[in-house]
């Protein structure tokens, strides 16, 4: 299935374009529980290294597993730090020519990922990998694909999100989307509507 999607925002912190190509969603929902991961692909469209930012969703009441982030053929991998230390450590690797990725929880349910020194060209693949158990409600379950920052969240201030991590939204850009949903166990013979 392919169709256009309005992706979460990967932006540049002092202007600058970082253009998403496309979006792939695979999961799995096995029962109650979903498993889904969600791939991004951008790239730096400038002449510069930058430092982007990209602020995503997840459902209410999911569980981020693992975040993956890989610049070019280099494979990033992070370690839980606390916030004054991660943040330290993120600018001097910054700083220092290093490549880098900083992930803070802005509240639950919303995410602000920091990519720092992203080269000319340079692309970017950002796999975020959740779970979820579902409640039934009635005969029904509902599975929710949140993939930008919705308003739900209100006022982006309000949401604790600083000027540079506040997403922009086109809503005329499209880009392409996948989705692979395998449905198992309790429902696998159920009826499914989108």
């Amino acid at each position: 299935m392919i169709e256009s999607a309005r992706g979460a925002m990967l932006e540049a912190v002092h202007g600058g374009k970082v253009a998403l190509e496309g979006v792939r969603v695979k999961g799995t929902l096995h029962d109650l529980l979903s498993e889904v991961a969600v791939t991004q692909t951008y790239r730096n469209c400038e002449e510069t290294n930058i430092e982007a930012v990209y602020t995503f969703p997840l459902p209410m009441e999911a569980v981020l597993l693992d975040v993956e982030v890989l610049l070019g053929d280099r494979r990033l991998a992070g370690r839980v730090e606390a916030k004054a230390r991660a943040d330290e450590e993120y600018e001097d690797a910054v700083t220092g020519g290093d490549a880098a990725v900083l992930l803070e929880e802005v509240e639950p349910g919303l995410y602000c990922m920091s990519v720092g020194n992203l080269l000319p060209g340079e692309r970017a693949v950002i796999t975020v990998r959740y779970a979820r158990l579902h409640r039934w409600q009635d005969r029904t379950l509902r599975f929710e694909l949140p993939l930008t920052v919705a308003p739900r969240y209100g006022h982006a201030a309000a949401a604790g999100l600083q000027p540079h991590q506040v997403p922009e939204a086109d809503l005329f850009a499209e880009n392409l989307f996948s989705l692979e949903l395998s449905v198992k166990g309790i429902l696998a013979r159920a009826s499914l509507s989108c």
